[in-house]
């Protein structure tokens, strides 16, 4: 029995749903389904910048630069370049982050649940 949460029902300390809506983006994405993705990706910022279990992720966060990320794409595959390059500004300001940060965020999305995520910072 499938039971679908609204992304706008999801709160901070839902990791679970947080981590099925960030592979729903990814795969609305792939589909082209930008809008959809758009929502989404826009919503798990929001619900970063809120908390990280202790205190604010702050916007240089490897897990928000990978959501910005994913955002400014979805926004170029829209054809809105000019919020896309505001996207990428902001991400430039803290400084691209490396590959190894972004696997970091990949694994703190699925780890988070079982208390792994602190360590991989």
């Amino acid at each position: 029995d499938i039971k679908v949460t609204s992304v706008d029902t999801i709160s901070t300390y839902d990791e679970e749903k947080i981590v099925d809506y960030f592979a729903i983006a990814g795969l609305l994405q792939r589909l082209e389904e930008s809008f959809k993705a758009e929502v989404i990706l826009r919503k798990l910022i929001n619900l970063r910048a809120e908390s990280d279990h202790t205190s604010r992720m702050k916007s240089n966060h490897p897990e928000v630069l990978h959501l910005k990320r994913s955002l400014e794409t979805v926004l170029r595959q829209q054809n809105l370049i000019e919020e896309a390059d505001i996207i990428r500004e902001q991400r430039e300001k803290y400084g691209e982050y490396d590959a190894l940060s972004s696997v970091k965020a990949s694994c703190c999305y699925i780890y988070t649940n079982q208390g792994l995520a602190e360590r991989l910072f």
